[in-house]
């Protein structure tokens, strides 16, 4: 083999020094976190930044794509381009045209790249804002785990563009809390908060310094971020999304108190309402002292007076929170304890007394509907009078459930209340009786009067009054099931089913009642149309509302 000449070499090795210094990446400037109400600083491109067009690669999604990009140091919360901010208003105002979606996140991510990746002279620039309102996109575009791992992918293309020295597109706060918002609304429990809580101690470690080869400026943790860590953990409802959302909280108090405070992640009155929301839905043993607790620590930042203490206002909302962890706690003390509470509301309110909402006032009654009281029945009831209009069925629902499981002597006092709330609740014209007031109901008359053919007659006329009303369901007729066996014997004769427990569509039947020991079946489906047409009617009306 011939050798090859002296200095053959060379020009590729000049080359090869003259891109790796080409692309190398400058040092960035560290970021301090601004006080409380300081707009952060936007500092100039350092000494040593890139030139204004380069040559590079980009990140799309697995896969480098040469582009021609167009570098802007210096520009992270506000496009400074007049263009870019116009461009920046038109895929704000398109998303919101869309009506979102997984479509319009789609359309939004391929419109934004392919600018990306055109020319410099056509048009404008796509920056960090227009990628945020891609993420953003994805994160509300209800898709789930896909909109959660689209979003990633549009991060990682940001740090594909951030890699090659294009400063426009690089990774900011809003960025990564918009993806840890994405992987909160996923619905994937076991992924979710633990990818939230990855993002998240990114943050902590960035610290607004940035460096490296990502070379983030003006990113770090903040109160959003950590907000939407402890939303991730109550959306998930695993057994510790308490504990784990109550540590981001005590994290946050540490961190803002001290002699080096960061007002930056101070907590404020939603991340104290979303963490006792965890605590009330847990079920842990406890969780009722653990929230009161926290609500209590709540207004002894609020009491100091200081700016720390001026955004700490709880709501009626906190306070239904702690009250539901009372009830569900089957504390012997616990309809004392909201009792107690609905009494503080008047006097812990900052701007006058709070006025309890409806859920406050539900709490309570379930509280006393769990209370081993022989007058829980009695109680209820008078908490339902209480309640102020309109009232929903819920709170009807649950003085006919605490009647209808009471076990002491007086029978007849108890039956005569739940005869009378279930004819408030069918003279109230804001609300109307489900299946589950029906039920309740029946399983009132079956415990609390004799067997005889009079009750008989009394369970039918409450039947027929629930299809008369359309809201017959499957729990419905398990209640028959139990409490009148007679009835359920008449509609299987007519409706019955003695087949497999597979419907027409190949899916398991579900049983309910006493359908679990018995092949006799009546099945909702097999009834008439109009017994059930009204099912879902208050679901249909409380989306209506909210829209």
């Amino acid at each position: 083999m011939t050798p090859r000449p002296r200095g053959a070499l060379t020009p590729w090795i000049l080359l090869l020094l003259y891109a790796v210094v080409l692309r190398a990446p400058h040092p960035a400037r560290a970021y301090v976190p601004p006080l409380s109400g300081a707009s952060p600083r936007r500092p100039g491109p350092p000494p040593d930044s890139p030139p204004d067009v380069v040559d590079g690669e980009v990140d799309d999604g697995g896969s480098r794509q040469p582009a021609r990009i167009q570098c802007a140091s210096g520009r992270r919360y506000a496009s400074a381009d007049p263009a870019t901010a116009a461009y920046n208003r038109s895929l704000r105002r398109t998303l919101l045209d869309g009506g979102g979606g997984a479509a319009a996140a789609r359309a939004l991510e391929a419109a934004v790249t392919s600018r990306a990746r055109a020319p410099i002279d056509n048009g404008p620039r796509p920056d960090t804002v227009s990628f945020n309102v891609v993420l953003h996109a994805w994160a509300t575009s209800g898709a789930g785990q896909t909109g959660a791992r689209r979003a990633e992918r549009v991060l990682s293309r940001m740090e594909g563009l951030n890699s090659v020295g294009v400063c426009d597109c690089a990774p900011d706060t809003v960025s990564l809390n918009t993806v840890m918002n994405a992987w909160a609304r996923s619905g994937d429990s076991e992924r979710g908060p633990e990818r939230c809580e990855e993002i998240f101690a990114e943050l902590i470690r960035s610290g607004g310094a940035g460096g490296g080869r990502r070379r983030r400026q003006h990113v770090g943790p903040d109160t959003i971020g950590a907000n939407t860590v402890i939303n991730s953990w109550l959306k998930s409802g695993r057994d510790d999304a308490a504990v784990s959302a109550d540590a981001v909280l005590r994290w946050m108090e540490v961190q803002s108190a001290g002699p080096k405070p960061r007002f930056d992640v101070r907590p404020n009155a939603n991340s104290y309402d979303m963490v006792l929301g965890t605590w009330s839905v847990s079920g842990l043993e406890g969780a009722a002292h653990r929230a009161e607790e926290t609500l209590g620590k709540m207004l002894e930042a609020r009491g100091r007076g200081d700016e720390d203490g001026t955004h700490l206002r709880p709501s009626a909302r906190t306070y239904a929170a702690v009250m539901n962890a009372w009830a569900r706690s089957n504390e012997p003390d616990a309809a004392e304890r909201c009792e107690e509470l609905l009494g503080r509301m008047a006097t812990d309110g900052q701007d006058g007394p709070l006025r309890p909402c409806a859920a406050c006032h539900v709490a309570s009654i379930k509280a006393w509907a769990r209370s081993p009281s022989d007058a829980k029945a009695q109680m209820a009831a008078a908490a339902l009078e209480r309640m102020p209009a309109p009232r929903n069925v819920y709170a009807y629902n649950t003085v006919v459930n605490a009647c209808a499981f009471y076990y002491g002597k007086e029978t007849s006092v108890t039956m005569d209340v739940a005869e009378q709330t279930f004819k408030a609740l069918l003279s109230d014209k804001r609300c109307r009786p489900n299946g589950a007031s029906y039920c309740a109901m029946m399983k009132a008359i079956f415990h609390l009067t004799d067997a005889s053919e009079h009750r008989d007659r009394r369970l039918g006329v409450l039947f027929d009054d629930a299809c008369k009303r359309g809201v017959v369901d499957d729990v419905l007729l398990g209640a028959v099931g139990q409490v009148c066996p007679s009835l359920m014997e008449i509609l299987f004769l007519q409706f019955g089913d003695e087949g497999s427990d597979v419907d027409s569509k190949g899916r398991k039947r579900k049983k309910t009642g006493n359908q679990r020991s018995t092949q006799r079946r009546v099945w909702v489906k097999a009834l008439p149309k109009s017994w059930s047409q009204n099912k879902f009617r208050d679901r249909h009306d409380k989306k209506k509302r909210k829209l």
